[in-house]
């Protein structure tokens, strides 16, 4: 009667698939790797996700330009953003930088 009810439980566990997961378990190497695969589809899947997300989320905001009032709103804005990057180039910080490197290299010869 024992006999029975261990041959049972064994064939319950081994059908489940029991065996296969005490075997992964017992490999650190087994566990890193679909540990590591995993990790990289989430990642994948985030980006592909935010990617597509965005994309939808700036139409929609392209598409209210077109709108009498949140268009006006969005045309300044983007106006603004221009202007600010029309007149910021930096030129003059990135001459006084390459001045003062040439100056160290020098200095240090």
């Amino acid at each position: 009667m024992e006999k029975l009810e261990q041959k049972k439980i064994k064939e319950a566990l081994s059908s489940h698939g029991f065996e296969d997961f005490l075997q992964y378990l017992q490999s650190p190497w087994r566990i890193f790797w679909s540990n590591f695969l995993a990790g990289m589809a989430r990642g994948f899947g985030i980006v592909v996700g935010m990617s597509v997300v965005l994309g939808i989320a700036i139409w929609i905001i392209s598409q209210m330009v077109n709108l009498p009032l949140v268009g006006e709103y969005f045309e300044k804005a983007q106006e603004y953003i221009n202007h600010y990057v029309e007149q910021t180039n930096y030129t003059s910080e990135f001459q006084e930088i390459n001045q003062n490197l040439k100056e160290l290299k020098g200095a240090l010869r």
